[in-house]
Order: C-alpha cells, then sequence, then structure tokens
C-alpha cells in the first residue's frame, strides 16, 4: 500500500533544493516523477558543485529538514 500525501502544502523541500529541481508539484498515486522532480537538474548541479570533491549524486539537502523525519 502506498502512503497518503504527506505535503499538504508543504514546500520546505522546493525552497531548500539548490538545483531548482524539485518543481513544487504535490505527490499523488500514479504521478510521473518528471512531474515533481527534475533528476536531470539535480546530477547536473551536483556534477557542477561537487564533482571536484567526489561527490555527484545526490546532496540530501532537501531531506535535511523533511518534517516526517522527525517522527
Amino acid at each position: 500500500e502506498l502512503p497518503e500525501n504527506i505535503c499538504n502544502g508543504c514546500d520546505l523541500c522546493v525552497k531548500a533544493c539548490p538545483s531548482g529541481a524539485i518543481l513544487g508539484s504535490e505527490w499523488y498515486e500514479g504521478v510521473k516523477r518528471e512531474d515533481i522532480f527534475s533528476a536531470a537538474v539535480c546530477s547536473d548541479y551536483m556534477k557542477k558543485k561537487f564533482h571536484h570533491i567526489g561527490r555527484g549524486v545526490v546532496c540530501g539537502i532537501c531531506m535535511k529538514d523533511y518534517p516526517a523525519n522527525s517522527r
């Protein structure tokens, strides 16, 4: 069973994302990833900003203050 949408208008991840890869649309069952998140934008940002230190996959900044992490 898929979880219900817990965003409820929250946009903390959108504001936190330094690349702008999170597009601001809320998740719902059946939504395409491309409609809410641009993996290419995220990846390109990481490669540009962090490849020189051996990073380049994901930064996790969007998850840092994710409200559900405090449960």
